[in-house]
């Protein structure tokens, strides 16, 4: 899968899509209502959001119904290297993927995609090892097209990791990015 995603404007609501810190850019462009926001709380972080009908996913997906589906996604950086688990919950069929940036390629390049935690569970769940310093961008959506709905995500270190892992929000320019497989 390769698409380029719109521009990340950075500001809005507390918790949705807000990780400026409350200072406004004149530069800035609208705020991009797809991306949350990593509050700057301990772990496990928990993010609650709702699927917007603006945020159409740019590309298909393997494994899941065809159509448009809705999105939203957060950016971080890890501050260590430790194992790390992400769950996405909701009373839709959710689908979590999980990229890291490439700075060779300057692209988003596709880690793992998880559709059920096991049959009969429709939510999602990725467990990987972070590199410390290292981006990476949970793409949070739905199994089903043209989905809306409330979710939970949910990052936290994995059983047995460092209980002082950290992750920030990412910093870094990434644009113009492509996510790719």
């Amino acid at each position: 899968m390769t698409a380029t995603p719109e521009a990340d404007g950075e500001s809005g609501a507390s918790g949705d899509n807000d990780d400026s810190g409350g200072e406004s850019d004149p530069d800035d462009t609208e705020p991009n209502p797809c991306k949350l926001s990593l509050p700057d709380d301990p772990l496990p972080i928990t993010i609650e959001g709702s699927w917007l009908a603006e945020c159409v996913y740019p590309y298909e997906l393997d494994d899941v119904r065809d159509g448009d589906r809705y999105y939203r996604y957060v950016e971080f950086e890890t501050l260590s290297s430790d194992s790390w688990v992400a769950t996405l919950e909701s009373s839709e069929d959710t689908v979590l993927v999980l990229f890291e940036w490439d700075a060779a390629s300057e692209s988003w390049v596709l880690v793992e995609m998880n559709d059920d935690v096991q049959p009969g569970n429709t939510n999602s769940r990725i467990e990987w090892t972070s590199v410390a310093g290292q981006s990476y961008l949970l793409d949070v959506t739905t199994y089903e097209a043209t989905t809306l709905g409330d979710f939970t995500l949910t990052l936290n270190a994995a059983a047995g990791s460092a209980q002082n892992s950290m992750i920030q929000p990412n910093t870094q320019s990434t644009e113009p990015v492509e996510r790719r497989k």
